[in-house]
């Protein structure tokens, strides 16, 4: 499977994520914990599609720090243009 596609599945998977915490919305009372869960997994999966789309292994952790760990001059060499909100 091409670093493209594999990409593509982790987007859609995130977006799945976030379908699930917005449907919980709706819920009475809210389940806040579940849907922080979804959307903490929806970020995880967003960071790592990423990195695979733009052919980076990403770590094998659940540290969202860690996750992207691209420092400006990494990000420059590897013609990542990743916006600034997800770069902290």
């Amino acid at each position: 499977m091409s670093g493209k596609s594999l990409s593509s599945e982790w987007l859609d998977m995130a977006e799945m994520d976030l379908n699930a915490a917005e449907y919980l919305l709706g819920m009475r009372p809210v389940p806040v914990e579940i849907i922080c869960c979804h959307c903490e997994q929806a970020a995880e999966k967003l960071l790592k599609g990423t990195l695979i789309h733009f052919d980076i292994e990403p770590p094998k952790t659940h540290d969202l720090i860690q996750r992207f760990p691209l420092n400006r001059r990494e990000r420059v060499s590897h013609n990542c243009d990743i916006p600034a909100l997800i770069l902290f």
